[in-house]
């Protein structure tokens, strides 16, 4: 699978919104951007991100 960078899918999705106003792709882009920032995180300072139970 080939690697697309985080902001391409944010200008992407962004863009789309623009021409056609398909909110839903809009939002689902974004947890999309939203998990995958919450796991880079995770990873690379684990301590930073504590889930409140």
């Amino acid at each position: 699978m080939e690697e697309i960078p985080l902001i391409f899918i944010l200008i992407r999705a962004c863009v789309h919104y623009a021409l056609f106003e398909d909110e839903f792709y809009l939002k689902s882009q974004i947890a999309v951007l939203k998990e995958t920032l919450e796991l880079f995180v995770m990873k690379y300072n684990p301590k930073a991100i504590q889930k409140e139970d």
